[in-house]
């Protein structure tokens, strides 16, 4: 029963984990053409643009033999591109500047949406909590934008708040400003994206976590002197922040490998080039699947810091039982 349960799992996030590494750790040697150099374990073949055929190599000296690039490709068993293995990539990405931003790019986006998420969710999960008159209309609604996904609401959001749509226009027939507000194709754009699709994610989860805890110990401390503010605070607040925080943290990392939004309604080459779009730029525009891996791994790595560090901020928390016993 143990394997058969293994299997998905290695199947699905071990063995791409392990060909990522594998990318991201070698590095293809290259001839002074730019171009791949292959071998057969005697010989390096190189490819010479000139007769289109790729000459065999014994050192520096051409030996007279050529390959057509059919043969090289089609015998992957005999010809092997030839890589290196070490941190090359590594030391070309935190060295480069054009990845080093993109780290900065994605922290600046998503922490800020995510207090903005958090505080949004919360609020409404906290005051929806219980039995409210209408609470089945007011979850459908608030949850509604999880069935959208990126692309609709992009398209949305091109309508609502382009030059001509309804909030640039709404504000000039009002006299608030004299002309549009740029907002689509720059940081704001990504950001309010990321909001109208996170915050009902967090809501979802924050709900069942605000009815999980028992009222009557906030009506216990009211009771012994505390106002309904101080209550929250001391009370309810400590008793949900764990479970809060763990949705918290899940959200985050969705949120730091967010791709559509930052390309249809960002700003992919500026300020919303973010880890995941230098990432599918390597792979698909480049084709340097290596850096593409490095990229990634950088991304993995950077989610599994946030992850760290909320998990830190979680354990001050009191965890433990807080509903009630009925």
């Amino acid at each position: 029963m143990l394997l058969p349960s293994i299997l998905p799992v290695v199947i699905l996030f071990v063995a791409p984990l392990i060909y990522s590494l594998v990318l991201a750790f070698s590095t293809p040697v290259t001839a002074e053409n730019g171009n791949s150099v292959y071998t057969d374990g005697k010989y390096q073949y190189v490819y010479n643009i000139k007769t289109n055929r790729y000459d065999q190599m014994d050192g520096d000296k051409a030996t007279g033999e050529e390959l057509k690039p059919y043969d090289i490709k089609s015998q992957p068993n005999v010809y092997k591109e030839q890589t290196n293995y070490g941190l090359t990539n590594f030391k070309r990405f935190f060295t480069t500047q054009k990845y080093v931003i993109t780290i900065w790019n994605t922290l600046k986006l998503v922490v800020p949406a995510a207090v903005i998420q958090f505080i949004l969710a919360f609020a409404m999960a906290y005051f929806l909590r219980g039995k409210i008159k209408g609470k089945l209309i007011y979850n459908t609604l608030i949850i509604f934008p999880l069935t959208l996904g990126a692309l609709i609401i992009a398209a949305g959001m091109t309508n609502f708040f382009g030059a001509g749509g309804w909030f640039n226009s709404a504000l000039m027939a009002l006299g608030i400003i004299d002309e549009p507000i740029k907002i689509l194709y720059t940081y704001w754009g990504t950001f309010i994206s990321l909001i109208i699709s996170g915050t009902p994610f967090l809501f979802s989860g924050f709900l069942p976590i605000c009815e999980g805890i028992d009222p009557n110990l906030e009506i216990a401390a009211q009771t012994l002197g505390a106002n309904p503010f101080k209550a929250f605070l001391k009370v309810f607040l400590p008793l949900a922040m764990p479970a809060l925080l763990s949705i918290l943290s899940l959200n985050m990392v969705l949120n730091m490998a967010t791709y559509p939004s930052a390309v249809l309604v960002g700003d992919p080459i500026g300020s919303t080039r973010l880890l995941a779009v230098a990432a599918f730029e390597e792979f698909q525009q480049n084709l340097d699947y290596n850096m593409a891996a490095t990229v990634s791994l950088v991304l993995t790595a950077s989610q599994l810091v946030i992850i760290g560090v909320i998990s830190a901020v979680r354990k001050k928390f009191y965890i433990g039982y807080g509903g009630s016993f009925k």
